[in-house]
């Protein structure tokens, strides 16, 4: 059996590259961050974890995990450095991809790409995804397939790792980074907000130690 052990809240509050450090001594297998950029003021959402729905007030001090993850890679050699998870809708797909393939390399491969969509209606839609459909903008960044981009795009960056293919692949669609202005906002139509990709649809990703035809 592997046992993983996570970053507690409020995660500022933790040195994270003595407490990765400590649990590779330890013998654990896994060291895991989790995210919410920040939790809305006001909400109408129900927190999943308690009976009455309230969101605790320790879920407005997460850290970014991959800045975490990059300083506990850092300071370990072989224990696996993982999200759980990341909010796929609410991050933008090429520079999520170069996050990814970026903290696997330096890690020599140890990373672990754990996704999920949210459950925070208010925060998923504040960041520019489609609350409603924020399963369809996560599962194209899940599926673990390496392309190199067909509109122009090349992240640059490789993984480490040998033993599997990690996820870093993100799928733009034809309209993916439209955006329209309305009221003074800047609405993502889609989901990703990208210009770029106003052209046609893409798929972006990077490969391990050579480009994807």
């Amino acid at each position: 059996m592997n046992i993983g052990i996570s970053v507690p809240l409020p995660a500022y509050h933790v040195d994270v590259g003595f407490m990765a450090r400590k649990a590779e001594e330890l013998g654990f297998e896994s060291f895991w961050c989790a995210e919410h950029p920040f939790i809305p003021v006001n909400s109408a959402s129900r927190f999943p974890g308690s009976p009455d729905g309230v969101i605790p007030e320790s879920y407005s001090h997460f850290i970014d995990p991959f800045v975490a993850l990059a300083r506990a890679s850092g300071t370990t050699k072989s224990i696996k450095l993982g999200t759980g998870i990341v909010l796929v809708p609410e991050r933008h797909p090429l520079l999520l991809a170069k996050e990814i393939s970026t903290l696997d390399l330096f890690s020599g491969g140890r990373f672990l790409f754990g996704i999920g969509a949210g459950w925070l209606r208010e925060e998923t839609q504040i960041m520019g995804g489609d609350f409603d459909h924020r399963w369809t903008q996560t599962r194209p960044s899940g599926e673990g397939r390496w392309t190199r981009s067909v509109d122009d795009h090349d992240l640059g960056a490789r993984t480490a790792s040998r033993s599997r293919s990690a996820a870093a692949l993100a799928r733009c669609r034809r309209d993916a980074g439209d955006r329209a202005a309305a009221g003074g906002e800047n609405r993502v139509r889609d989901g990703h907000g990208a210009d770029a990709h106003r052209r046609g649809g893409a798929e972006v990703g990077v490969s391990r130690g050579r480009r994807a035809a």
